[in-house]
């Protein structure tokens, strides 16, 4: 499940769905099929990592091992490294679009729904107060507030340039 090499002690992370999964899909899509069973072998762990940040649905461990719980030595990128969250699923769609293998929708959905949870959770308006999650009405707690018209945004994110440090908003 881990990248090919012993580098960042075996651990799987963006890279694997961003720069290696797209190829595998087109020219191994059998090797990108593993690599997707990785993610989905671990839904319970990342639906336990969400709830220890009081939030829904499931949260990929930034850098995760044989868990799938958080195992990066740097603790901020763990909970604020979320780009994961749909670098993942647009993975699976690239996978589907290069293969049109329905079951592998079949067997991804439990993920894909979780992750859209974890979305709905994390996303708040753009003119809604900046404080941290506190409760949205009509959501699970630790969701952040959807009050507002402005546009959606995610608070508190590393961005894939991680020297960017903690910022609101990020591609």
């Amino acid at each position: 499940g881990g990248l090919a090499t012993g580098g960042y002690s075996g651990h799987s992370f963006w890279d694997m769905e961003t720069w290696m999964f797209p190829v595998l899909a087109v020219l191994r899509p059998d090797l990108a099929r593993v690599a997707a069973q990785y993610r989905l072998d671990r839904l319970g762990a990342s639906v336990a990592n969400s709830a220890s940040l009081n939030q829904s649905g499931s949260q990929y461990a930034w850098e995760s091992a044989s868990t799938g719980l958080w195992a990066s030595p740097w603790r901020d990128a763990d909970f604020k490294e979320i780009h994961l969250d749909s670098d993942i699923p647009l993975a699976w769609r690239k996978f589907y679009y290069a293969t049109g293998d329905k079951e592998f929708l079949r067997a991804a959905w439990p993920s894909l729904n979780a992750t859209c949870t974890f979305w709905e959770c994390r996303l708040t308006r753009s003119d809604s107060p900046p404080g941290g999650p506190g409760g949205a009405p009509g959501y699970p707690p630790g969701c952040y507030s959807k009050a507002g018209v402005g546009n959606w945004t995610a608070r508190q994110v590393i961005t894939p340039d991680e020297r960017s440090g903690v910022i609101d908003d990020s591609v």
